[in-house]
């Protein structure tokens, strides 16, 4: 969806998301997410809760310009423009 979001976007916009994502914040956490990181994605039709998004967003061709991280790391919310 990343690719995508990266091919409609025009020269200088920008995308703003919420993702879910792996807690940096809370290695306990982050841990219980890798657990049933599997579980969840099956029965949220694909719903990744323990996702690295910064990485996703460069895999993707997007430059993050801001990132922040919300409710003990479970969010993130992030701008992105174009690569």
């Amino acid at each position: 969806a990343l690719a995508e979001v990266r091919r409609v976007l025009r020269p200088g916009g920008r995308a703003l998301l919420i993702e879910h994502s792996r807690s940096a914040t809370v290695p306990a956490l982050a841990a219980y997410q890798d657990l049933t990181g599997p579980a969840v994605k099956a029965l949220a039709k694909g719903c990744a809760w323990n996702q690295d998004v910064l990485g996703l967003a460069a895999g993707a061709g997007l430059r993050v310009v801001r990132a922040e991280p919300s409710l003990l790391g479970l969010l993130t919310t992030l701008e992105a423009t174009p690569a």
